[in-house]
């Protein structure tokens, strides 16, 4: 089985100089829906109001297909893709011992009872689709 997860309205606007208005991302979304793409990944809610109100305004398309937000596997990340209205997310975690050093201070064990705990919450609160 093919799935198609596409990343232009998160990972598309972290190239140098590429900034998408409201409308852009609306369109791109709804485009990129027509064209067969099976999930999206629209953004990341812990950068801001501005993101979440547009993370809204994407879920307000009512677009059939999976809409997921880009998350730091913390609470506080999750907690901001929830009150989005996100029913899916991806969690993200360090995996460079130099990361896990500056993040976690070399503690692999904290990092991984962190991820447990994110995950966790997020299964009990988000309802995945089959």
């Amino acid at each position: 089985m093919l799935l198609i997860n596409d990343t232009t309205l998160r990972d598309g606007e972290q190239a140098p100089y590429v900034a998408f208005n409201t409308q852009e991302k609306l369109d791109i979304a709804q485009k990129l829906y027509e064209v067969g793409a099976d999930e999206l990944e629209v953004g990341i809610p812990a950068m801001g109001q501005k993101e979440q109100d547009d993370l809204k305004e994407i879920l307000n398309l009512n677009l059939p297909i999976r809409i997921m937000s880009w998350n730091r596997a913390t609470l506080k990340d999750l907690e901001a893709s929830l009150n989005c209205g996100l029913k899916a997310v991806d969690l993200s975690i360090p995996v460079s011992d130099i990361l896990i050093d500056v993040k976690f201070k070399g503690d692999k064990s904290r990092l991984l009872k962190q991820l447990e705990e994110v995950i966790l919450e997020a299964k009990k609160r988000i309802c995945l689709f089959a």
